[in-house]
């Protein structure tokens, strides 16, 4: 298994982290403290609870917490094949600033990254990575040359983002190994995804659900869109800007770097620090 050091990102995190740190209540949550169930439960939902526990007095809060991890969430989020920072130096007065790139169908081009997250506030310990060729596959030699890391499942598409064989392999490689018979699954509504045969042709038991967000809900009800991918972009912002001011020699628009650095960014993320967050995007969600 590999292991990275933690990335030191000094102060420079605080200012994602303030932005989403609107509520000290929330971001104080610990499961071990006792929190204000007023400020996260109406009263029906309070009194739901009441009765449950009256129903099931031998079950205790670790019964409860449990069943966070049984809570799942998909979804993709698209990169750049190279980053172009939106800020750089200039004269004064000049009307037009022109940047440089290395190469222009890796500014228009782009690829797919897919995590799981659970509403316990963990990350999955694979992701699917969809890179982008125009034979709509990996070829042999290609597939030779990669260093495939142990967190990362990589396939390819003409479009860079996932398709129907794409999907199925995310079903079978990345969710199934790690959730067991009886799970509910929050899904967009994204054809290509939401389709109950091919996730039955995968989980035929019946005990695991499908929950299908509505349309147009992106950045309101979809947490990894409100918590994970915020701190997943910085983190990739970070690391290539470090790439261009130190002129390090590294070829950004390789594959093997898409997969290395979405690597360390999910091994970055899976750690302690950031399970309050990825709980955050479930809460506000």
């Amino acid at each position: 298994m590999y292991t990275y050091d933690t990335l030191d990102l000094d102060d420079e995190y605080d200012e994602l982290t303030d932005e989403e740190q609107s509520n000290e209540d929330i971001n104080d949550y610990n499961e071990n403290e006792h929190s204000d169930i007023n400020d996260h439960f109406t009263l029906e939902e309070m009194e739901k609870i009441v009765e449950w526990v009256d129903q099931h007095p031998h079950a205790g809060l670790a019964t409860i917490s449990h069943r966070f991890k049984k809570v799942k969430y998909i979804d993709h989020c698209s990169f750049q094949q190279e980053y172009i920072p939106p800020r750089t130096l200039s004269f004064t007065g000049e009307r037009t600033t022109e940047v440089v790139a290395r190469k222009k169908y890796n500014v228009t081009h782009s690829y797919t990254i897919q995590p799981v997250t659970s509403a316990n506030g963990l990350l999955l310990d694979k992701f699917l990575l969809v890179l982008q060729q125009k034979e709509n596959t990996l070829g042999k030699r290609v597939q030779k040359n990669l260093i495939i890391l142990p967190n990362v499942v990589v396939r390819a598409s003409k479009s860079g983002k996932s398709n129907d064989e794409n999907h199925h392999a995310f079903l079978n490689e990345v969710l199934r190994p790690f959730v067991g018979k009886k799970f509910l699954l929050f899904l967009d509504t994204w054809k290509t995804q939401a389709d109950l045969a091919k996730f039955r042709a995968v989980f035929p038991h019946q005990d695991s659900q499908l929950l299908i967000f509505p349309e147009q809900s992106t950045g309101y009800i979809k947490p990894q869109d409100l918590s994970l991918f915020r701190s997943w972009r910085f983190i990739h912002e970070k690391i290539e800007h470090y790439t261009h001011i130190n002129r390090t020699e590294i070829t950004i628009g390789d594959r093997q770097y898409f997969i290395n650095i979405h690597s360390v960014i999910h091994n970055q993320l899976s750690a302690p620090p950031f399970k309050n967050p990825i709980k955050n995007g479930f809460i506000q969600a």
